[in-house]
């Protein structure tokens, strides 16, 4: 057996060496798949170097998933005290963020990965500005995340940007308009449905893409 203090343990089982190391208080084992020590002790460095960036244990950031991260960023909004940031950043989690990254270790997201996420939306009937407030909010929960300590990411992808100059609002609603269309809805049984809409759309200033993608169990009443 040969012991560095402080750094672990290498251990000859037959005729492999092993390295012996602690994570989160329990001894772990991995085999250097070799006869010799000199392979055994890089291992050994090499887990050294994990653990010094964080990257073992239960939040390795190895381990970590983008929903972990969108998780912790939703956190973060909620406290500052931003309700409706954090309302809108709920909703378009929920809806399109997690369902597509959600499942995918952070470490393993890539910038094809974000353009195939924009394709998509775009598919969708979603515009560019959209997409671009989507990804955003992806791109900030790994900044967030790299920051951590110890960091739950170690590198940020590149989260590209579209350009929004065909995306620029013509005009907005004036208080007599949005009085007579919500009238109008009102009193027309045809058009009532839009009304929820209108309403929602007037006071969170809400976006036409996002609005139409909430769904009824993400409503708070």
């Amino acid at each position: 057996m040969a012991n560095r203090y402080g750094t672990g343990t290498l251990r000859k089982r037959g005729n492999t060496w092993h390295v012996l190391y602690w994570v989160d208080g329990v001894q772990r084992q991995k085999s250097s798949k070799s006869s010799k020590i000199q392979d055994a002790k890089k291992l050994q460095d090499q887990i050294l170097v994990k653990t010094a960036r964080g990257e073992m244990g239960h939040f390795a950031a190895g381990k970590v998933t983008c929903g972990e991260l969108l998780d912790d960023a939703l956190a973060h909004v909620k406290a500052t005290g931003k309700a409706y940031t954090a309302k809108v950043w709920s909703c378009v989690i929920e809806a399109n963020l997690r369902p597509h990254f959600g499942h995918l270790r952070a470490a393993k997201l890539t910038t094809e990965k974000i353009d195939d996420y924009r394709d998509q939306r775009l598919r969708d009937g979603r515009s560019e500005s959209t997409a671009n407030r989507e990804i955003s909010i992806l791109r900030t929960a790994f900044h967030w995340g790299r920051k951590c300590s110890p960091p739950k990411v170690l590198t940020v992808p590149y989260f590209p940007m579209s350009s929004e100059v065909d995306n620029i609002r013509q005009g907005f609603l004036k208080d007599e308009d949005y009085s007579k269309l919500k009238a109008a809805f009102s009193n027309n049984e045809n058009w009532a449905y839009l009304l929820p809409l209108l309403v929602v759309a007037c006071w969170t200033g809400i976006r036409k893409g996002e609005l139409n993608s909430i769904r009824v169990n993400q409503v708070d009443l």
